[in-house]
């Protein structure tokens, strides 16, 4: 898989992930949100931190450091610790939210 093709996937799964659970309030979409990105936290788990799609571009957490600079946000390389810490949040911060509206839906 070339790298334009690894890199539009991997954006467009950052963004599904990040505001996926905004577009819709329909207990099926807001389940497959859920459990997609628990999922990707139990991948990064299994898989020493890391996005199969990223090992091959970037090295550890470049790709969430290239996405922070683009809101103005450096953190140096050196800092291993807050930059994972961002990664994890990012994750799981929608999937709280999403867990949030399926309980309010009743969603079983």
């Amino acid at each position: 898989m070339n790298k334009f093709i690894r890199n539009t996937l991997h954006y467009s799964i950052t963004l599904f992930v990040l505001f996926g659970n905004l577009i819709y309030h329909n207990c099926s979409y807001l389940q497959f949100h859920f459990y997609f990105c628990a999922l990707i936290i139990l991948h990064w788990l299994t898989n020493n931190n890391r996005c199969f799609l990223s090992q091959y571009d970037y090295k550890t957490n470049e790709y969430t450091m290239e996405i922070l600079s683009w809101f103005g946000i450096h953190i140096p390389r050196e800092n291993y610790v807050l930059t994972t810490i961002i990664v994890y949040a990012s994750i799981t911060i929608p999937l709280l939210i999403t867990y949030s509206k399926l309980k309010t839906l009743k969603c079983s």
